[in-house]
């Protein structure tokens, strides 16, 4: 598990992620994640690993 530091970004609310994260996701600046809602909480992911109208964790 990762905690995630919040910050105020001009007036909104921003989340930073450690490299290590980033990383893994195989994200950098300017790219995209999802924030999906399951049943056991919240999912980030890339889009291509949540595909519209899937559900990220299967049926």
């Amino acid at each position: 598990m990762t905690q995630l530091e919040l910050i105020d970004v001009e007036g909104e609310l921003g989340v930073v992620l450690p490299d290590e994260v980033l990383s893994r996701l195989g994200v950098r600046p300017g790219g995209e994640l999802v924030l999906a809602e399951t049943p056991f909480g919240y999912l980030l992911t890339t889009p291509k690993l949540a595909p519209e109208g899937n559900d990220p964790l299967g049926p």
